[in-house]
């Protein structure tokens, strides 16, 4: 049986439950490792590899939420369990960007939805946030990259904005309506160039989420190269962080 490589936190790096408001133990409980086997044929075989291993998240009973490649042409799906238990999934569909996001009930200022936020289709602010939701970082790479690398570098820009954030003294960063206002609409007006963005009935792609039924389509992603956009980001830090309003 497939076997996940065995990895351990430090102690110094694991997190206390007294440090938080919410059930840690429960909350870690609903981690579980993905394993995938892929078939040595299969179109993202050579790219991706025959063998994926990461994470997930269980959402609800028996419903594990897990980022798209790790299952993509998966002929075996192993599901490692917090108690040791390890047993088979199924992939049961592919819902981009957004759906990692309103399948959990997040919940900004106020008591709104992201699910209430996005039912037109995502709005943020580089991707990165998305005014009303204070502290709340989306890292999922959403434009055109190889995603692990993506993954990586979102990942440390949203670890300096916290430095940052210590650093002077602050506790909450949020993306601004006008900010985010301004970089949907480039968003959008870069979709309009593109190729994959055709809306009309016969189209079908996951890029817009024409595959999810009721789902508004909508390009999900920020068309342009991840060069440019790495600038971008590193512009808003390099100027104290514009468009997020800090407290």
């Amino acid at each position: 049986m497939p076997a996940l490589t065995e990895w351990k936190v430090p102690p110094a790096n694991q997190p206390r439950s007294a440090d938080y408001a919410f059930d840690l133990d429960h909350a870690l409980a609903s981690i579980v490792g993905v394993h995938s086997i892929i078939p040595p044929d299969a179109f993202t075989a050579d790219t991706l590899g025959t063998e994926r291993a990461g994470n997930g998240v269980i959402i609800d009973d028996g419903l594990v939420l897990t980022i798209g490649y790790l299952i993509t042409e998966a002929e075996a799906v192993w599901l490692h369990m917090g108690d040791g238990r390890v047993v088979q999934g199924h992939a049961l569909g592919f819902d981009a960007v957004t759906g990692p996001l309103t399948r959990i009930d997040i919940r900004g200022t106020g008591g709104r939805s992201l699910m209430e936020k996005f039912v037109d289709g995502p709005r943020s602010y580089l991707g990165i946030q998305t005014a009303g939701f204070p502290n709340f970082f989306i890292v999922n790479a959403a434009t055109f990259c190889n995603l692990p690398r993506c993954l990586e570098w979102l990942a440390e820009w949203v670890s300096d904005a916290i430095g940052y954030l210590r650093e002077k003294g602050f506790t909450r960063i949020e993306a601004t309506p006008q900010a985010e206002d301004k970089w949907t609409r480039r968003a959008e007006e870069l979709a309009e160039r593109s190729f994959m963005t055709r809306r009309d009935s016969t189209s079908s792609s996951w890029a817009i989420g024409a595959n999810i039924p009721g789902k508004k389509r909508a390009f999900l992603f920020y068309a342009r190269p991840a060069p440019a956009y790495r600038k971008e980001c590193e512009q808003v830090a390099a100027k104290g962080y514009q468009g997020f309003e800090l407290k």
